[in-house]
């Protein structure tokens, strides 16, 4: 039984450690542009919000992205 108790918190205690060394490496990434993803699920909206995006995207110098879906519009 303690050899079993032992191995569990070995293992344990190695996921601990490889997460946070993961995290870790996270701000030493160099470079790299900032990207804001905007999805939306309202298709009535899309216009307003793509420039509400477009305006936060220019305000804080990051490339935007909107995502509309198409849900329940027709064109006949």
């Amino acid at each position: 039984m303690k050899k079993w108790q032992k191995l569990g918190l070995g293992l344990l205690t190695m996921a601990a450690v490889t997460s946070l060394a993961a995290c870790g490496n996270a701000s030493s990434k160099g470079g790299g542009d900032d990207f804001l993803y905007v999805f939306n699920g309202k298709g009535e909206i899309a216009d307003p919000l793509k420039k509400v995006v477009e305006e936060y995207g220019k305000e804080n110098n990051i490339k935007v992205k909107t995502y509309t879906l198409s849900v329940g519009t027709t064109k006949d």
